[in-house]
């Protein structure tokens, strides 16, 4: 139920946020989620779940409480499960452990939670249940997790670099670091963070781009996403670098039906075929794909029609923009949204939830393309 909480409970939750969010891109499938135990006023024990097939935040701070756990209450970020997966259900261990109280952010939009709502079964129990304390920054934390339980879809983030003026390649096609190095390191944090990253073959073939996780930011348990190319036409072939890189991860191609892929990629990527000309169709029978392949969120790196078609598909729930304090001045400069069209300025996509920070010399940008309640 939904009531009033005291600055403290306010700030003890900020903290179990924080907490869950320093496992961003560790988690696999499986939401961010961290808990706290209170007992006279005083934490006595938190948990965080580490990784997916680990056992979940409650389970470890009740572990860590012990005896000590019985009448105390009980913070979590997301609702405790009551089902069985690879763990048992947080809600049976919290009634064991004697939690006289319960408090979560949101609830869990896992459907086999639905089944059996959190706050029905532990209110059965006799436990105390209070919902909603900073709910709305729980639910971004893991936009990405209801997302894809809410749509069985990845969520879609676009990110875009650019100068001033808009322009992604210069006339003459070079368009490697536009922008300066915290900005690159920054996406290279989003890949980290993304079960895959797409790109058009116009980019990657321009850009020879490898789509690794670089500045070594890829230790600790982060892994390389997987790479999807957008090549209709079976451009692709084995003497980019993407496929000099020590290890190769899962690459998908995306082409028409009838497209007989390159003999020095054949073997090495896993092709689809999606029978649409018209790109806009495309967008939608790809999400579902990737979705049914388990991909929870994905990373537009570009090119120009990529960033265009998958804007007027209407299939982008975030998007970044770094923007490099250059000018390129050139009619013939490549935009990053060039796709023809006849939208008016009240038609025009607008950013919600919208926030800027300065990066060195560079701005970046993120803002929302759904209306946050959606998720």
């Amino acid at each position: 139920m939904m009531t009033d909480f005291s600055l403290f409970e306010t700030r003890l939750m900020g903290r179990l946020l924080r907490l869950a969010a320093k496992r961003r891109g560790l988690t696999g499938s499986t939401p961010m989620v961290a808990c706290a135990l209170l007992q006279d006023g005083k934490v006595i024990a938190e948990g965080v779940h580490q990784k997916e097939g680990t056992p979940h935040a409650e389970a470890i701070a009740l572990a860590k409480a012990g005896d000590a756990a019985k009448g105390a209450t009980l913070y979590v970020n997301l609702a405790p499960c009551t089902h069985w997966g690879a763990n048992p259900p947080c809600a049976s261990l919290i009634q064991q452990a004697g939690i006289k109280e319960v408090v979560y952010a949101m609830s869990d939009p896992n459907p086999l939670v639905a089944k059996n709502p959190s706050e029905l079964q532990l209110l059965d129990m006799g436990i105390q249940v209070r919902t909603g304390l900073l709910e709305a920054d729980a639910k971004r934390l893991n936009e990405v997790f209801i997302h894809y339980q809410k749509f069985q879809r990845p969520f879609v983030h676009l990110k875009v670099a650019q100068s001033l003026d808009g322009k992604i390649a210069a006339a003459n096609g070079e368009s490697l670091y536009i922008t300066n190095t915290r900005s690159r390191r920054q996406v290279h944090r989003f890949r980290r963070e993304s079960d895959a990253v797409l790109i058009g073959i116009n980019s990657l073939i321009m850009d020879d781009a490898q789509l690794s996780v670089r500045f070594g930011l890829i230790r600790g348990g982060y892994r390389h996403p997987k790479v999807v190319i957008l090549d209709r036409r079976g451009r692709l072939h084995g003497g980019l670098r993407l496929f000099q890189r020590r290890v190769l991860p899962e690459v998908i191609v995306v082409t028409l039906p009838g497209v007989q892929l390159h003999e020095s990629v054949r073997n090495r990527v896993t092709q689809v075929t999606l029978a649409s000309e018209d790109v806009l169709e495309m967008w939608p029978l790809l999400l579902d794909y990737l979705g049914q392949e388990g991909i929870q969120s994905l990373l537009i790196e570009g090119g120009a029609e990529v960033y265009s078609s998958a804007l007027l598909a209407g299939i982008v729930d975030k998007v970044s923009i770094f923007m490099a304090p250059i000018l390129m001045a050139q009619s013939k400069a490549l935009s990053a949204f060039h796709r023809s069209g006849h939208l008016g300025v009240s038609e025009s996509r607008r950013l919600t939830e919208m926030t800027m920070k300065q990066l060195g010399s560079d701005l970046w940008v993120t803002g929302y393309l759904r209306d946050p309640a959606s998720i």
